[in-house]
């Protein structure tokens, strides 16, 4: 059974006599014990799936950023499968 994560933060910056800054982070990943296609395509689609009622662009916004984040230049290759 694949492991899948997710976690949501919120962050606030604040300095004196400004308005602070805030903003909410985290992320939702899959990682597979032993690597099937057929996990990684099911978790994606659920994933796009879920994204659909916040706009069609969500999905593949957040798993663009997601996949230049845990893109490994040195080794010229992905980290996992994917995530959001």
């Amino acid at each position: 059974v694949p492991t899948s994560h997710a976690n949501v933060r919120f962050f606030i910056a604040e300095k004196p006599g400004a308005e602070p800054v805030w903003w909410f982070g985290g992320g939702f990943d899959l990682t597979p014990f032993y690597g099937f296609e057929e996990d990684a395509i099911h978790w994606h689609r659920t994933a796009r799936d879920l994204c659909l009622p916040f706009g069609e662009d969500v999905y593949p916004r957040y798993k663009k950023w997601c996949d230049e984040y845990f893109y490994l230049k040195h080794r010229n290759e992905q980290r996992g499968i994917g995530g959001l």
